[in-house]
């Protein structure tokens, strides 16, 4: 085809990679409204402050979204043949660095309280949070200067450190809180070895921490490699449905099973493997100490395998404190019968000492 007057013959690294973000745009926003169904469905009493939190970063996510569509009808409709749309920013000041970067504090804020709660390490708890805020400040005049620029040919000679700073810091903290996170999580189960609930938490949160990072040096990489064509559109217009995506994995991790009138009765239930449960619950271990007597957690597996009982007390107070935030965990078992009294009120105890 011969070259139309007016367009470079290499428009198609221009153009293509933000028709490459629109439709991944679109793809992820469609599971993220899924997964946000799925947990309206299966966990209608979940804590208020996590449902806000839920249903904030979709509201955000959602935001992007729209802008993303009149984006691309201004540059693809509106704007079609037109050089000067295609390099404009447009809206992208706001639905990349300034919603990304909002979206990505309040999920690395989420995570960093789980790491508190399992570490009582206030030291490292102020450390993710300062990387936190330090990357969502960058995105935040990223943002502003993208505006004020209004031109992606040079965009990206602009604002190479505002930019670098927020994609290294984002991948930074997600880097620091996988690790924590997993670190942690044996720590607390190291009387648990073998328990597929906790393996199962260690690999969500290393899988969804590394995938974030990644996107996230992946768009660090190209934005200061490749400053002719905006290759970095592609990972920067996706970190944020990713962290959002992410989020909601972790917090349907918790699987439910059948209507919404019966999902809180199995919101402890975890899957794991081809139809084997594992859940936890307190039980007595027919011994006392100091007067006290002494509770255990027990792993529940499939037909004809024998419950595991594991460490004394002492051992596994950090472990339902971290699971209660992050699974909300009813601390009782399906069709077995009712905990005794002490058990029930240790439970309730556990709740209000979480979220």
């Amino acid at each position: 085809m011969s070259p139309v007057a007016g367009i470079p013959s290499d428009v198609r690294n221009i153009s293509g990679p933000l028709i490459i973000t629109f439709m991944l745009g679109s793809i992820l926003y469609g599971v993220q409204v899924l997964q946000v169904y799925i947990y309206y469905l299966s966990f209608p009493k979940d804590r208020k402050i996590i449902k806000s939190l839920v249903y904030i970063v979709f509201l955000l996510d959602t935001t992007q979204s729209a802008i993303f569509f009149r984006d691309a009808f201004t540059i693809f409709g509106a704007g079609f043949g037109d050089m000067a749309a295609l390099r404009a920013a447009h809206l992208s000041g706001i639905s990349v660095p300034i919603l990304t970067g909002s979206i990505s504090l309040i999920v690395q804020c989420f995570y960093c309280y789980q790491i508190q709660v399992i570490s009582r390490s206030w030291i490292l708890t102020l450390v993710i949070i300062s990387i936190a805020i330090t990357q969502f400040v960058s995105a935040i005049i990223e943002g502003v200067s993208i505006f004020e620029i209004n031109n992606s040919a040079i965009l990206q000679q602009r604002t190479l450190v505002p930019c670098t700073i927020w994609l290294v810091g984002s991948a930074l903290c997600d880097t620091i809180i996988a690790v924590a996170m997993t670190a942690y999580l044996f720590k607390a189960s190291s009387g648990f070895r073998g328990n597929a609930m906790i393996t199962r938490l260690v690999r969500l949160i290393i899988e969804t921490g590394t995938l974030t990072a990644s996107v996230a040096i992946i768009d660090a990489v190209l934005f200061i490699s490749v400053q002719k064509y905006p290759f970095h559109m592609i990972p920067s217009r996706c970190l944020a449905k990713l962290y959002s995506n992410t989020l909601m994995v972790i917090l349907n991790s918790r699987t439910t099973r059948g209507s919404r009138d019966t999902a809180s009765k199995f919101n402890h239930v975890f899957t794991s493997g081809w139809g084997q449960s594992v859940d936890i619950r307190f039980a007595h271990s027919g011994s006392s100490t100091n007067g006290g007597t002494q509770r255990t957690i027990s792993s529940q597996g499939g037909a004809g395998e024998p419950s595991r009982s594991s460490a004394p007390r002492t051992q596994l107070e950090s472990l339902p404190k971290l699971l209660v935030p992050l699974g909300n965990l009813n601390l009782n078992v399906e069709n077995q019968e009712e905990s005794p009294r002490d058990d029930v009120e240790l439970s309730k105890k556990v709740r209000r000492d979480s979220l």
